[in-house]
C-alpha cells in the first residue's frame, strides 16, 4: 500500500515527533502493545523527516511528508482517543482527510448490547 501523503508544518511534525518518542521509551517495556512497537519503529524515519525540516530556511512553510498507512491509522485512532495539543489536531485532520480519500477510514467501534 502506498504510504498517504500529509502536509505539515515543522511546529505540526515537532509534536507529531514528540508523541512518537513518548510511545517509543513506552514500547521498550515486554507488555506494551503492538501498536506502540510499530509507533516506535517508525520514529527513526520520523526523525530524518525532522531533522530535515529543521534545516529548511523557510521554517513556517508546510511541506508533504509520506507516513505508512498502518502508521496513520494507529495515529488516527490515539489522537481521537486522547486530549491532544492544536498541533496534533491538525496532523489528525490531515490524516483523516488522507484515509477518508482513500476509503480507508476505520469504522468507528458500535457499543455492543449484550
Amino acid at each position: 500500500m502506498e504510504p498517504l501523503r500529509i502536509k505539515l508544518n515543522l511546529h505540526e511534525l515537532t509534536e507529531l515527533r514528540n508523541y512518537v518518542r513518548v510511545a517509543e521509551r513506552i514500547a521498550h517495556n515486554p507488555q506494551a502493545r503492538e501498536e506502540l512497537i510499530v509507533l516506535a519503529e517508525f520514529s527513526l524515519k520520523l526523525e530524518v523527516m525532522y531533522i530535515r525540516a529543521s534545516r529548511k530556511t523557510d521554517k513556517g512553510k508546510s511541506y508533504h511528508y509520506q507516513i505508512p498507512v498502518s502508521v496513520s491509522r494507529i495515529l488516527h485512532r490515539r489522537f481521537q482517543q486522547e486530549d491532544i495539543s492544536q498541533e496534533l489536531q491538525m496532523v489528525l485532520c490531515g490524516i483523516d482527510y488522507e484515509l477518508t480519500k482513500r476509503g480507508l477510514k476505520p469504522n468507528p467501534i458500535k457499543p455492543e448490547l449484550f
